[in-house]
This record gives C-alpha cells, sequence and structure tokens, in this order.
C-alpha cells in the first residue's frame, strides 16, 4: 500500500492526479444519480465540483479543520512550516476522523493548496 507521504508527493506533484482520485470517491460516496458510469468529467469540471463540495460543506470544514484540529495554532508549529507536512499532518486528522471525506488524503492536499489561512479566517 503507497504510504501516506508518498502519495501527497504524487498530488503535489499532479493536481490532475489528485483532483481524479478525489472526484472518484466523491462520486463513489455521493451516489450521484444519472451519471453515467464511463463518463469522467474533465479537470474544469472536477474543481468546480471540489469548489461546491467545500462551499456546501465549509462550516462543517471550518469547524472541524480551523476549530477542532486547531489549524491557527498549528501553523505555527516549525515542523508544519511546508505544504507537504501540513498536508500530511492534515490527512492524518481527516483520516482519523468519523466523517465521510471524500479521498481524505486528496482533500487535505486540495485544501492545503487552496490555503488554509485564508480559509480559516473566512
Amino acid at each position: 500500500m503507497e504510504s501516506i507521504t508518498s502519495k501527497i508527493q504524487t498530488y503535489m506533484n499532479s493536481e490532475a492526479v489528485c483532483l481524479e482520485d478525489w472526484y472518484g470517491d466523491y462520486r463513489a460516496l455521493a451516489e450521484i444519480p444519472g451519471e453515467p458510469v464511463t463518463i469522467k468529467p474533465n479537470l474544469n469540471e472536477i474543481k468546480k465540483a471540489f469548489a461546491a463540495w467545500v462551499e456546501l460543506r465549509r462550516e462543517q470544514l471550518f469547524n472541524l479543520i480551523c476549530v477542532e484540529w486547531d489549524y491557527p495554532a498549528r501553523r505555527k508549529n516549525e515542523k508544519l512550516q511546508d505544504k507537504m507536512s501540513l498536508a500530511a499532518a492534515l490527512a492524518d486528522f481527516l483520516l482519523s476522523c468519523a466523517l465521510q471525506i471524500p479521498a481524505p488524503v486528496a482533500t487535505s492536499v486540495l485544501l492545503v493548496q487552496m490555503g488554509l489561512d485564508q480559509f480559516c479566517h473566512s
């Protein structure tokens, strides 16, 4: 099985792989009605789906990441200054949650790349 660190490195190097993995899990969890299995949206459509998913769950994600995980305090940790380490720590946290978060490792990378400072201050 691929380690979280290796998976994060892959995702950091390829937004396309990250988005496709996120969408595959999102689709499985959401059971999107009427969408044939063989049709895969383009990357721009997947980006829009991710943005819509974040917006729909903004309050839940804010409470989870900014309050419960306490991102504002964690961002001061020297070990979490690079995006790779931050994404790994967030992925560990999301994987431990009992919530249904699509592809938690991909989600953590996408959220880190989106900008947690801005997200937690919005």
